[in-house]
């Protein structure tokens, strides 16, 4: 270690492979002194105690070493981390060049689930160190903010692994290539993120002010969303995938702005409306039983259950769309089309939530999803009421009725007025 004086990075790397080596020994030793009342054959036991007494000394004076190299400044443990996460990435550009041009071994497919397992828990690990970065008691803690970024750092180290694995069961099917370079591009906005993260703590330890701690906050953020956007590129139960799929298949024709089919013959607005109101209280009470399954923390029923809701929203998107089409009132079409414009929004927004629940069903998360279906449930209860305070002709009598309030009832007091002047009843009645 003394030696090895041409790279810090390096240095403190290995320091940490000593750690790493004197809490597996000291581990040992644990179990060695346990097993030594065990042994029937009392010189091997002797031996055996020997040996551990022989080991101490040495283990000891090692972590007396590790200490004294542990004291390093801040900014270079921040800076340490960055070099770290840097030399990854360079790992990950090095796997994306050789799956582009197909140079990666190929594994069996069936192994393709357990690098998908992997690469789900370092996720949640990379998840959780996130929160820790962005807690506010941490956030002005110079300390913990470093310590964090050093565990972040070793966590985006041991996502190449798996990533090469996964990539490499996906060598052949084109769909699988393209889900599989989706999630390379993620893992790497991630490390980017990441880096940043790094430069910008490293501003905001030397320059302790507030403009330093917004790009601080800005580049966590952009890491949260990397975070999300790699869980929704990472396959997970058939069911929450089949129901991703749809969600996503009926918001890219709602993107596409394309023209309802005109009704059937012989159908009518109101056929349309009670259509509609039919396949609100479907997708209500299939709402309603998913979030049963949240309550309950049922991780198995609610993929399955939110599978049902997707199915239940493309057939109400499409009787929604049916009615702008045929709804009289121009008006009203424009209420209806600006909330079924957050009705797409939120469903993503639920697809991103039902996918963090299933990767990691802690609290959080249920109460993520939680507040993200209420805002829907919400959202289509206005919808509901708009079209039905909307009724044809109800529009025309409202606007007779400020008419009446505006215009002829002040004309008609004037005239009153006038019948109770000085002036006489035929001249009144004359102008």
């Amino acid at each position: 270690l003394e030696k090895d004086t041409s790279s810090i990075f390096r240095k403190h790397d290995l320091i940490e492979r000593a750690k790493v080596y004197y809490n597996s020994a000291n581990k040992a030793l644990m179990a060695s002194r346990n097993a030594i009342p065990l042994i029937a054959d009392s010189d091997h036991s002797t031996v055996l105690n020997k040996s551990i007494g022989n080991m101490n000394e040495p283990l000891e004076e090692l972590v007396k070493y590790l200490a004294q190299l542990e004291d390093i400044e801040d900014p270079l443990r921040v800076h340490l981390a960055k070099q770290r996460i840097q030399e990854a990435f360079g790992d990950l550009v090095v796997l994306a060049d050789n799956f582009e041009r197909g140079k990666l071994e190929k594994y069996p497919e069936e192994n393709k689930d357990i690098f998908n397992k992997k690469l789900l828990e370092i996720y949640r690990e990379t998840t959780k160190i996130m929160h820790q970065l962005s807690d506010p008691k941490n956030f002005e803690n110079n300390a913990e903010m470093c310590g964090a970024l050093e565990k972040l750092s070793l966590t985006l180290c041991r996502i190449i692994s798996p990533a090469i694995g996964f990539a490499s069961c996906c060598t052949n099917d084109i769909k699988e290539r393209d889900e599989c370079k989706k999630i390379i591009e993620n893992i790497q906005a991630i490390m980017q993120a990441s880096i940043n993260c790094c430069s910008e703590t490293e501003k905001k330890i030397e320059n302790n002010n507030q403009g330093f701690h917004n790009l601080l906050l800005e580049a966590l953020k952009q890491n949260s969303r990397s975070l999300v956007n790699l869980l929704s590129s990472l396959p997970l139960s058939p069911d929450l995938e089949k129901a991703s799929t749809a969600i996503e298949n009926v918001n890219k024709e709602y993107e596409s702005k394309k023209p309802s089919p005109p009704l059937h013959h012989g159908k009518t607005y109101l056929d349309v409306q009670k259509q509609f109101s039919e396949n609100l209280s479907h997708i209500l009470e299939s709402i309603a039983q998913t979030l049963k399954f949240v309550s309950r923390n049922d991780v198995e029923q609610f993929s399955p259950s939110f599978s049902q809701f997707s199915d239940e929203y493309a057939k109400l998107h499409r009787s929604i769309k049916s009615l702008i089409s045929c709804h009289p009132d121009k008006d009203v079409v424009k209420i209806i089309e600006d909330n079924l414009s957050s009705v797409v929004q939120l469903s993503n927004q639920l697809v991103s939530g039902a996918k963090l629940y299933v990767c990691d069903p802690n609290s959080s998360n249920q109460l993520f999803f939680t507040e993200i279906a209420k805002s829907f449930s919400d959202i289509l209860s206005n919808v509901l009421l708009t079209i039905l305070s909307s009724k044809p002709g109800l529009r025309e009598c409202e606007h007779g009725k400020k008419i009446i309030k505006l215009t002829y009832l002040p004309m008609l007091e004037a005239s009153n007025r006038e019948l109770f002047s000085e002036r006489s009843y035929n001249e009144s009645v004359g102008e």
